[in-house]
């Protein structure tokens, strides 16, 4: 069931105020908790890591927050920023619920990493026991995403909860799973139309991952996925190319789709123009 309150005051802060409030949740159910400020760090007890991240693209949080309690979705005027406020909130609605897996909450996600650079600076290492790393920040129904991870048997694992295997180009554990060499996955949170001030968040969608999600928690697997790289990125005159060291049985495209290399336009990470000059997700 969704707890409104919990979402209001997770969808209607700004970043540095959903940090301070994620700590004041986080700080009194974990005995080790790291608060940057870039990003929220704590030692659970189950070897799983959750990782989801507290910005959003929108310029304004929202005032108010729309309910059609027939289709059962929620927009907001200045964007709702399910992108990645869906996440945020299942974490925080799963250690209510008793489960301690170890936690990572980010700042910066959507201006190319800046919480995950920071946090692997600081624990380059793996410092706990982690099995995998799952991060809840995709949109769809019930996509799984697992980047430049190519562990088919992780691949298989986390399918068999009912996710669907599908294509993107970065999030945080872009940057976390290499430096731990810990496989990862990310998944649907039943958000749509992000990086638009009409996106809207699915809350049945969002309940069904949360269930998934809660599924995987009490479904530890008792051995170690590790990350194994499709392929390495090289760059040559400016371009950004892919070396597949470990080539899938099926080989994606180079790129991606829908994302389309221009020459100097640049698109984010579900394809969406956003000018020139902006970061490249390859490099």
């Amino acid at each position: 069931m969704i707890n409104f309150n919990l979402l209001r005051n997770v969808f209607q802060k700004t970043e540095k105020d959903l940090l301070k409030y994620c700590a004041s949740k986080i700080l009194p159910l974990y005995h080790t908790v790291d608060v940057d400020f870039k990003y929220i760090y704590a030692k659970g007890e189950l070897p799983i890591m959750l990782t989801a991240h507290m910005d959003t693209v929108h310029r304004q949080i929202p005032s108010d927050i729309f309910y059609d309690k027939t289709k059962k979705v929620i927009w907001a005027p200045e964007g709702i920023g399910g992108d990645d406020r869906c996440g945020v909130y299942s974490i925080l609605q799963l250690i209510a619920q008793g489960y301690r897996p170890h936690i990572l909450l980010t700042t910066g996600e959507e201006t190319g990493g800046a919480g995950a650079d920071e946090f692997v600076f600081n624990y380059p290492l793996c410092p706990v026991d982690v099995n995998y790393i799952l991060e809840l920040d995709r949109h769809g129904t019930d996509d799984v995403v697992f980047y430049n991870c190519n562990n088919l048997d992780f691949h298989k694992y986390v399918q068999s909860f009912g996710f669907k295997k599908a294509w993107g180009t970065f999030s945080d554990i872009s940057i976390i799973s290499p430096a731990w060499e810990v496989a990862s996955a990310n998944v649907s949170m039943g958000y749509f139309n992000e990086h638009t001030l009409s996106e809207y968040v699915n809350l049945t969608i969002l309940e069904n991952t949360i269930s998934k999600v809660t599924n995987m928690l009490c479904d530890t697997p008792t051995g170690f996925f590790d990350y194994v790289p499709t392929y390495v990125t090289k760059r040559y005159k400016g371009y950004t190319y892919m070396d597949y060291k470990n080539p899938p049985a099926t080989s994606p495209p180079l790129l991606p789709p829908p994302f389309i290399p221009p020459d100097d336009d640049m698109y984010d990470e579900d394809g969406y123009y956003i000018g020139r000059g902006a970061r490249n997700y390859y490099d």
